[in-house]
């Protein structure tokens, strides 16, 4: 007999819609139980059996921190049961007691932990490695107790003066986030202190660089070194399917591509978001794929970058290209020759439409530039 785990709210009764009961779990293995405490308290009408915690503002991080104490018992029992193991009871619930008061100071070790277990690509856990080194360079965050609204303050504040545009401080605020929302799941911290702090997510109509239709124009018919021409064949395949670095690694013919009605087309996910995206390939991109025998030639994102420089001095574009380039010049080019947002969202993988909006306000600038240039010619006829 295996044993069995449940959640149980309220076990003595005692829970009204103004006095909380407690919530345990109960293991139960040869006709003995026992009860574990997750610490956590909610009113009668907080609670539903299938469900779980509701009615509150914190009943996701609630229920995932329950979750998270079941998952520690189940993974105890498999433990057991890979091993040949006995299952004893009173250690199950000592092992999983041990595992809750772990980590009980330090904030920067629970970060670490988390970002080691957690499977996300290895450029998001650079970028969430990163929140560890800008923690200890700020000094006022690094246990638990530090975790408070007054500290995200101060926080805020010194980052403002470290980096010049308020998107990158939504992208650190975003980062701290979601190991603050952890730390409240799993009992760390009593207080979720982003309930009560808000950060600005900022315009980044600045950070989108593209090409024009001229530039890319110029750098398909330049004479270039030959040991560019890869190069070359790569951006230019990646500029027609808008495709980040990270998801042009991953484009794989064989595997991706369908033929259906004489196109080739293919769908998958994006890497960064999860989000589903849909590419039809367009001749030019095929003549490049035929090219290579349908293996893009793959280079490292640094050498990948370092060329892309290379390229643009010899097509003397004066421009910093990098991989980037390549996705935003792909959705400025289709919005600019009428192709609907919603369409290019699609084409872009973007989680929201709101996302791709930002190309468009880029669009609408333009106008306006070219609008107050038009003025001075008006002006002279």
């Amino acid at each position: 007999m295996l044993p069995t785990v449940k959640v149980v709210f309220d076990r003595k009764k005692l829970a009204t819609n103004s006095k909380g009961g407690l919530i345990q779990i109960e293991v139960y293995y040869n006709r003995q139980r026992k009860w574990i405490s997750t610490g956590i308290k909610v009113y009668k009408d907080q609670w539903k059996p299938i469900v779980g915690v509701c009615n509150r503002r914190d009943a996701v991080d609630l229920n995932d921190r329950i979750a998270a104490i079941c998952s520690d018992i189940n993974a105890y029992i498999t433990d057991c049961i890979k091993k040949g193991k006995e299952f004893v009871l009173d250690e199950a619930v000592q092992r999983v007691q041990s595992i809750n008061r772990s980590d009980n100071t330090s904030f920067i070790d629970f970060i670490q932990k988390r970002i080691n277990e957690t499977n996300m690509s290895d450029s998001t856990r650079v970028r969430h490695q990163a929140i560890i080194g800008i923690l200890i360079d700020f000094g006022k965050i690094l246990s638990f107790s530090d975790v408070t609204l007054e500290n995200i303050h101060l926080f805020d504040d010194w980052v403002k003066k470290k980096v010049n545009k308020q998107t990158t401080v939504y992208d650190y605020h975003k980062r701290l986030k979601v190991y603050v929302r952890q730390a409240y799941a799993f009992g760390k911290i009593s207080n979720y202190p982003y309930f009560n702090f808000k950060v600005s997510k900022g315009e980044s109509i600045d950070s989108i660089r593209y090409l024009t239709q001229q530039e890319l124009t110029i750098i398909r018919n330049c004479e270039i070194p030959q040991n560019l021409e890869s190069t070359r064949d790569l951006f230019l395949f990646q500029c027609m399917t808008s495709l980040s670095y990270t998801d042009l690694a991953k484009f794989d013919y064989d595997n991706d591509v369908v033929e259906e009605n004489g196109k080739l087309k293919f769908e998958d996910k994006r890497q960064k978001t999860n989000e589903r995206y849909f590419i039809v390939l367009l001749p030019m991109a095929v003549e490049i794929l035929r090219k290579y025998g349908n293996k893009l030639p793959m280079l490292n994102n640094q050498t990948y970058n370092r060329r892309l420089k290379l390229l643009a001095a010899y097509c003397k574009i004066k421009k910093p290209i990098a991989t980037h380039y390549a996705r935003h010049t792909g959705a400025i080019l289709a919005l600019n020759n009428g192709v609907p947002i919603e369409t290019v969202s699609k084409m872009l993988g973007h989680s929201s439409i709101k996302t791709t909006q930002i190309y468009a306000q880029m669009l609408n600038n333009q106008v306006e530039q070219a609008y107050e240039k038009m003025e001075g010619v008006w002006g002279e006829i």
